[in-house]
């Protein structure tokens, strides 16, 4: 059996979008190495025995930033540079060159640190370095490619990973590279799939539609009609969730509605602050973070008539498909 390093933000264990599918691969390969970004979830004493876990601060030091400029004199730079600036129309400013330094210079952070944990890449085994992000992460796995080309490299791809527009700058790094590099791409959409390669003005066999998906289960939630409906949104509280649009909306009906919003996030007290100004019909309540592993059981606690989704983008949310799996319908934008 082969060895599989395992890149991602949380610790699976502790739920995530990579909880379903990681106890599928914890079961296929003999040994799991994971590189989390995330730490101090109590679900780490949990992992099956095969797997180990290492830790990497995502976070450049002043000094990272600084080392970062002797890119300037990498050809990969330049070359990323011009496809950028000259092909994809990318205005040029500070924030591109220390996006494209530092994205770089964290990647090879974080290769040196897979390759001098993960022992059986040196010593030429058969790996697979799976990505789950195709973010920095991904240019990590696309340099071990480059540095050791036995091991198998792949990535998926969602939302804020892939898609120029949802990004305040308008592009990410090293996208060709990385598509150059990898053995498979694994959009978790159709729609992502034709955005990357009409992006790149190519296309691969090894680019294929994986969705996510939620496991299915013989519950089904039960909607009891009555006077106060409740209705759940479910996501990190950011700008792109535009959640002060739902909170504009609840000020326009005058039904008796309890909403529920699952998630925390940087936005989180400035919404509260917004909702602050809802009428007396409209029952506000933030439950915070929750457990991936836990949201159907709290749909099912909590009986709701729907899920609803105002964002400005998506890949394909998760919370959606869980709602379906028990019969909560969900409304969306398109």
């Amino acid at each position: 059996m082969a060895t599989l390093v395992y890149i991602v933000h949380t610790i699976p264990e502790s739920g995530g979008f990579c909880k379903t599918e990681f106890d599928y691969l914890t079961k296929k390969f003999e040994k799991v190495y994971i590189f989390s970004s995330v730490l101090g979830y109590e679900q780490i004493k949990k992992l099956p025995k095969n797997c180990e876990l290492h830790a990497f601060n995502p976070n450049l030091s002043l000094g990272d930033k600084l080392v970062s400029i002797v890119h300037l004199f990498k050809t990969e730079f330049w070359k990323e540079f011009y496809w950028l600036v000259f092909k994809k129309k990318v205005s040029i400013s500070f924030s591109l060159f220390f996006s494209l330094l530092q994205s770089l210079h964290l990647a090879r952070k974080l290769k040196r640190i897979i390759v001098f944990e993960s022992i059986e890449i040196k010593k030429g085994e058969r790996v697979v370095v799976y990505s789950f992000w195709m973010n920095y992460m991904s240019i990590a796995v696309a340099l071990i490619k480059s540095a050791f080309p036995q091991v198998i490299s792949v990535t998926r791809a969602h939302g804020s990973d892939l898609y120029f527009e949802a990004q305040s700058l308008k592009f990410l790094p090293f996208r060709r590279f990385v598509a150059s590099k990898m053995d498979n791409i694994y959009f978790i959409s159709r729609n992502g799939k034709e955005y990357f390669e009409n992006l790149l003005s190519i296309s691969s066999t090894n680019w294929n539609v994986a969705y996510l998906g939620s496991l299915s289960t013989s519950q089904v939630t039960d909607f009891f009609e009555s006077e106060q409906q409740i209705i759940i949104s479910c996501s990190y509280v950011s700008s792109v969730k535009r959640l002060d649009l739902l909170v504009d909306a609840l000020c326009l009906t005058s039904k008796r509605i309890k909403w529920i919003h699952i998630g925390n996030g940087q936005g989180l007290n400035r919404l509260k602050v917004h909702a602050s100004k809802l009428p007396s019909n409209i029952e506000a309540h933030f439950e915070g973070y929750v457990n991936q592993n836990e949201v159907v059981n709290y749909f099912n606690r909590t009986k709701p008539a729907l899920l609803i989704n105002v964002s400005e983008s998506e890949g394909i949310p998760v919370s959606m498909m869980e709602a379906m799996s028990v019969c909560v319908p969900v409304i969306a934008t398109n």
